[in-house]
């Protein structure tokens, strides 16, 4: 439902209830409306005939088909709202002290009227160079062509071909006038540019993101960067969506366990939001080789790298699999980690027989 198909009613900041309506019917006169109102435990439903400014008299549910098979009160049994507000963003300038409003979020575009009214005079003007720029032509009263006594003279700009014209002008000068006005489209371009930057910048979110700042192929750090404000904007919006989603999907659950008698345990989960733009896999790659050459990272967390998208038991199982194509790495060491053999190992690093003398010869065991 959208914000402004709802009446809530706010308690320490927090939504205590809230009031959906939808209009069944309209004329002139009277106008019929669904009330849906959810509160703690219970969520009642009634149909109202009114008129376009007042609420009205209640009526029966099942004079609609769309209320017919609502009944008018129905028990939720929760200690729980069955509905929670999102808001798109937050404080809102222009209700903040109002205290049964101030909860409410605001319009990304509150703040920037004044630059859309601006842009939109730009662009008309920018719409009346053009009407303005058609070629228009001033000729003398003897080129036009006479429509016969009383009815006046005309110019046939289609015209290609016109006998010579006895005109009272200097010889070689053209009596024919081209009038072409400028279209200023770098200056009204430039303009429009700078206004909807600005109208962006109000909004919270940079102009690349909406393609004012060309087509470049640029790394996912390098996208970060550049649209610093809609990363930073997006943030926020998800910080605003986790927790009143992830209740909606609780009560969901406890619904599905009070109303159905499920076997179902409600829990609030936890949501995850995907990156705002992700990693190429050759990124990811050359990422998890420098961590290699670094040895800063063991096999588990450079496949938890490349792949998050993975569970425990596919990266395990991936882990697994490296190892098992590694043969030179699943040799046990003389403290039970991993050691190495094959040819050009150091001896420091060949692994030693636990039988043997430990200040005899490393190699003796491998008949070096």
């Amino acid at each position: 439902m959208h914000a402004d198909a709802a009446v809530p009613e706010w308690r320490w900041g927090a939504l205590a209830a809230v009031t959906f309506w939808e209009e069944l019917s309209r004329d002139d006169r009277e106008v019929i409306r669904h009330l849906e109102r959810h509160e703690p435990g219970v969520i009642r439903h009634g149909v109202y005939k009114g008129t376009p400014t007042d609420l009205g008299k209640p009526i029966d549910l099942a004079a609609f088909p769309e209320t017919e098979k609502l009944l008018p009160v129905i028990a939720t049994g929760l200690p729980k709202l069955t509905a929670e507000y999102i808001p798109n963003m937050k404080p809102n300038r222009l209700w903040r002290s109002l205290p049964a409003a101030a909860p409410m979020g605001r319009s990304d575009f509150a703040g920037t009227e004044g630059f859309m009214d601006a842009l939109d005079e730009t662009w008309s003007s920018w719409m009346r160079d053009i009407r303005l720029g058609k070629s228009r032509l001033i000729v003398p009263e003897t080129a036009l062509e006479s429509l016969g006594p009383g009815q006046g003279s005309r110019w046939d700009p289609t015209r290609e071909v016109y006998e010579g014209l006895n005109l009272l002008a200097q010889p070689g000068q053209n009596q024919i006038t081209e009038v072409q006005f400028a279209i200023r489209h770098a200056e009204h371009r430039a303009s429009v540019d700078a206004e909807l930057e600005a109208i962006l910048r109000g909004a919270g979110y940079s102009a690349q993101t909406f393609g004012l700042a060309g087509e470049v192929a640029i790394t996912a750090t390098e996208v970060a960067a550049k649209e610093r404000a809609s990363v930073t904007t997006r943030g926020r919006k998800i910080g605003y969506t986790r927790p009143p989603v992830a209740s909606a999907l609780e009560t969901l659950l406890m619904v599905d366990q009070a109303v159905f008698h499920s076997d179902v345990t409600p829990v609030k989960p936890d949501l995850d939001f995907g990156d705002y733009v992700g990693e190429s896999v050759a990124d990811l790659a050359q990422t998890a080789q420098l961590m290699l050459a670094a040895e800063a990272a063991s096999v588990e967390t450079r496949v938890q790298y490349v792949h998050p998208e993975w569970d425990d038991d596919q990266v395990k199982a991936e882990v697994a699999r490296i190892m098992a194509e590694q043969p030179a790495m699943n040799v046990p060491g003389p403290d039970g980690g991993m050691g190495l053999t094959g040819p050009g190992t150091p001896p420091d690093q060949m692994p030693v027989d636990p039988t043997q003398d430990p200040n005899a010869d490393p190699l003796a065991a491998y008949g070096g």
